[in-house]
């Protein structure tokens, strides 16, 4: 039964001859069977290192005592195992004491120990070796080692600082933050960072980063911590400068780390921002702050700057929480690197919102006077073309009425020789009329050219007003011809020059009445409608205002359609003016009021039925 047993089972006397072993006993010493083992001393098989240990033992055991301890032995291959062995005293019926043990292979178990001992002797010594201060904990964060530079640094030793010892270094006005802070991190079982002082042996403090980091066995428990703390006081005291320079910076002054987060934002940049202090920021305030229409091209900007850890340089607007208006800003950026490696970056940003609107408003007056001068090289054009049909145009109108002053002159001269007097009379008439056509055509050619040159002021104008002035001056002209007007809805108010606008309304309405047909009493009506966006975009008006038509319709003489266009011209007459009295000019007169107000005038006609006129005016 013994022999099934994994471990060695042996019978010593108390002289120390092996009297029984089993099958795993001679496993151990590399032997086939039991012979040259029973009967054999056994301090012959135990090293030489081992033999004075295990006789102590021995005679223990053999004394009533039992008793416990490892030792090394060698095979018959000499193969060198370490052994633990449980020894318990076996009394004969004689009173003769033997030793009766169960061994156990601990080589394997023996073989780690040595080689954990190897290893923490090797980072202990590499841990002395190194600039920072290190330490070691039990998985409830109990520290039992320190380094060398730990104990230099604050002059104590390790076991006065072990367990929580470590406080007494610490600064008293962070100590309960560092406190409840590991003691938390302990619990997480995931790696830690903290900045705090710590106490030198020569009683000043300077400020350390402590970091450490879990280690775990295969179970994933943790067995022990291991820590490290850095010296960053030279950096904490520069950036201590650095901050308190940056806060009587009158410009933005920032850092962002290495995730993009704002890491500190000088005086100025909080005060703009609304924030009393640092810790009320968001730190992801971009997302918060910038204008919506800026925020994707600044997220781009930043996101590139950080894969190519590469300088930028942008303008956007940020939310000013004390006015709720966005302004300007122009933001400039270095990459921050520390030690070489890349943190983050450091930035300013200038207001620039005076300069934007200044220059948004002088690009809008540039082009302002950019439309201006196109549009009056534009009217300078037209008014070159038209003067160069007025010049023909106006010469020979201007050279028919003088034309009959002189026929009729000579004719007056030729019948007051020979007393015709009545005949002279008539000649007389004749004569007044050419002069009454040269005059009103004078007047013609003056309202038109003078209308480009006027200044006009713009004011709000009812055009009920308008037309019920235009009735009352035509109301001579409208009873000779037995006529009637009228107007089936109300007409708007716009803006415009009221004296334009009234000759816009007497000319058309004039000519309404004037080009009757004969024995046909004008009838006139007047309505309006609102443009729709379809009508408005065909027109190629401005779209997104509201434009009203005011539509004077007529049953006088009419025109070809194909003449709808023509009647605006300038001195185009469809009727000899023999017909007709006019100069020619009153609607293209009326198609440049139109045009000055925004709008534009329509015309359709049928021969024999009528006329209609369409006045279109922004409102």
């Amino acid at each position: 039964m013994m022999d099934l047993s994994p471990e060695c089972v042996k019978i010593v006397s108390g002289s120390g001859y092996v009297q029984y072993i089993n099958r795993a006993g001679l496993k151990f010493l590399e032997a086939d069977s039991t012979e040259g083992i029973i009967g054999a001393l056994v301090y012959d098989f135990i090293a030489t290192d081992y033999v004075e240990l295990w006789k102590r033992n021995h005679t223990a055991v053999c004394a009533g005592e039992a008793r416990t301890w490892d030792y090394k032995v060698t095979g018959r291959k000499g193969t060198v195992r370490h052994l633990e062995t449980y020894a318990a005293p076996l009394v004969l019926p004689d009173g003769t004491y033997l030793q009766i043990a169960v061994t156990k292979d601990i080589t394997e178990q023996k073989m780690a120990e040595a080689s954990a001992r190897e290893s923490e002797l090797k980072f202990r010594t590499l841990a002395n070796t190194i600039q920072n201060l290190a330490w070691m904990a039990d998985a409830n964060g109990w520290v039992y080692w320190y380094n060398d530079r730990w104990t230099e640094y604050t002059g104590l030793t390790a076991k006065d600082m072990q367990g929580w010892g470590w406080q007494k270094v610490h600064h008293p006005d962070y100590l309960e933050y560092a406190t409840r802070f590991v003691e938390k991190a302990w619990k997480t079982n995931e790696p830690f960072e903290i900045i705090h002082p710590l106490r030198g042996k020569d009683g000043s403090y300077r400020w350390f980063v402590s970091r450490a980091t879990p280690i775990c066995n295969g179970k994933g428990e943790i067995e022990q911590w291991m820590g490290t703390l850095t010296d960053i006081d030279d950096q904490k005291r520069g950036e201590e400068r650095f901050r308190a320079l940056a806060d009587t910076a009158p410009l933005w002054i920032w850092l962002t780390d290495k995730s993009s987060q704002v890491d500190y934002a000088n005086k100025a940049m909080l005060t703009w921002l609304g924030f009393e202090h640092f810790s009320a920021i968001d730190r992801h305030l971009w997302q918060t702050h910038v204008h919506t229409h800026d925020l994707a091209k600044l997220t781009h900007t930043v996101q590139t700057a950080y894969e190519n850890k590469a300088p930028y340089k942008i303008e956007c607007r940020l939310l000013n929480r004390n006015t709720g208006l966005y302004e300007w800003f122009l933001f400039t950026a270095e990459p921050r690197m520390i030690n070489g490696t890349f943190d983050g970056f450091v930035g300013t940003a200038h207001n620039i919102d005076t300069q934007k609107r200044s220059v948004e408003v002088l690009e809008a007056r540039v082009q302002l006077r950019t439309s201006e001068l196109n549009n009056a090289n534009a009217a300078l054009h037209r008014s070159n073309q038209e003067l160069g049909q007025f010049a023909h145009t106006v010469s020979h109108d201007l050279k028919e009425p003088l034309r009959k002053v002189g026929i009729y002159a000579g004719m007056l001269r030729g019948d007051l020789q020979q007393a015709a007097y009545n005949r002279a009379d008539q000649h007389l008439e004749k004569i007044d009329r050419a002069v009454k056509r040269m005059n009103n055509l004078i007047d013609g050619v003056l309202s038109y050219s003078s209308f480009t040159a006027e200044v006009y002021e713009h004011e709000p104008v009812n055009l009920n007003t308008t037309l019920t002035e235009v009735v009352d001056d035509l109301e001579v002209a409208l009873a000779n011809k037995q006529g009637t007007i009228h107007c089936k809805d109300t007409l708007p108010v716009v803006h415009g020059a009221p004296v334009l606008l009234y000759q816009l309304f007497y000319n058309i309405v004039g000519n309404a009445i004037k080009f009757s047909r004969t024995g046909v009493p004008p009838q006139i009506t007047i309505s309006t409608s609102v443009l729709s966006a379809t009508d408005i975009t065909e027109r190629n008006l401005i779209t997104g205002k509201l434009y009203n038509a005011i539509c004077i319709k007529d049953n006088g003489i009419g025109f070809s359609s194909a003449d709808a266009t023509k009647i605006f011209g300038l001195y185009t007459r469809l009727r000899s003016r023999d017909e007709y009295e006019g100069t020619g000019l009153g609607l293209a007169l009326c198609a440049r009021i139109a045009a000055r107000h925004g709008g534009m005038v329509e015309a359709e006609g049928i021969p024999g039925e009528g006329a209609q006129i369409k006045i279109i005016l922004p409102v």
